[in-house]
């Protein structure tokens, strides 16, 4: 999914959940805002979140992307969770479009933490 497209979404509140599997530390130097942290080493423990929180588009994404696709991958066919899409250029692409960044979220609770 493109990041304009993704920002669209977001900027008229549509439902989307964003996931962003990269490690906490690069989650914490900067990720859009509300997005959930879920590290693509832990995505199969906590794939009741995709169940729980699902009211629209599931968008996944990393760094540069092949940790996003993998993480999908697991989703899709080890716990059978349909409609993933990824983020166009990841997170590189999105600061490089100078797009909003969030550096703290309350999204990250101590018990989800690395």
């Amino acid at each position: 999914m493109q990041s304009s497209r993704v920002q669209q979404l977001l900027d008229q509140r549509q439902p989307l959940l964003i996931v962003d599997v990269r490690s906490e530390v690069e989650y914490r130097s900067g990720h859009i805002k509300g997005a959930v942290h879920i590290p693509f080493w832990k995505i199969l423990s906590r794939r009741a979140v995709f169940i729980e929180q699902r009211t629209g588009v599931i968008v996944l994404c990393c760094e540069h992307g092949p940790r996003a696709r993998l993480a999908g991958w697991l989703l899709t066919r080890v716990a059978k969770i349909a409609g993933i899409v990824y983020l166009d250029g990841h997170m590189s692409h999105w600061r490089r479009e100078k797009r909003p960044l969030e550096t703290f979220s309350p999204h990250l609770p101590e018990d989800q933490r690395e």
